[in-house]
């Protein structure tokens, strides 16, 4: 199943804000990952970003020293 982040509307609808300054700032302070959203725990956004460095750069362009890549 493929997921995508929420936009900024969908955002503000879910977090029942108004559009505006403040809503921008939390929109870009905490993104679009809903799961992060709705939990909180900063590991999902940690676990995601591992995810993208090991199984979309690391594996697509033969990383051999991937702890180069993760520092």
């Amino acid at each position: 199943m493929e997921l995508f982040p929420f936009s900024y509307s969908e955002f503000i609808r879910f977090k029942s804000l108004d559009s505006g300054e403040a809503a921008v700032m939390a929109y870009l302070k905490s993104g679009g990952i809903a799961e992060y959203i709705k939990t909180g725990i900063p590991l999902i956004l940690n676990t995601l970003v591992d995810d993208i460095l090991m199984k979309d750069i690391a594996v697509r362009h033969a990383v051999r020293d991937i702890n180069s890549l993760i520092e």
